[in-house]
């Protein structure tokens, strides 16, 4: 949840619900357990006065750094004994999903589909 956070501006806690595909509630909940821990703090939406949204604090930033530091650790780790040859594979492999199974270019939406797509003040993964 923090990294959604991080990843983006100031969130709603019904637009972070739909980006982690869980109902509000749980949502709210944990929300309310990283304010309490000094990793969020609410802030005014300035689209609607009544609604809040979720910011990161100082702490909850270096959390988020903390968990990809160690996510970084893990993946050397996990890939510490692979050679050279075995690391270029998968960049082959990436490399060469910008074509289709016959070989030509692939469109720029059928390659790369959008992530979000806006849906009334929703965020949904429809693209």
């Amino acid at each position: 949840m923090l990294r959604h956070i991080a990843e983006s501006e100031p969130l709603r806690p019904g637009v972070l619900a739909v980006r982690l595909s869980v109902e509000a509630c749980p949502v709210t909940r944990q929300l309310r357990q990283l304010e309490q821990a000094g990793h969020v703090v609410r802030v005014p939406d300035p689209e609607d006065r009544r609604a809040q949204r979720a910011q990161l604090t100082e702490a909850g930033l270096d959390a988020v750094e903390r968990m990809r530091e160690v996510r970084r650790r893990g993946m050397e780790a996990a890939l510490a004994t692979w050679s050279p040859e075995d690391l270029g594979r998968p960049a082959g492999l990436f490399a060469g999903s910008s074509t289709t199974s016959s070989g030509t270019p692939r469109s720029r939406s059928a390659a790369a589909p959008r992530p979000y797509a806006r849906h009334g003040d929703l965020i949904t993964g429809a693209g």
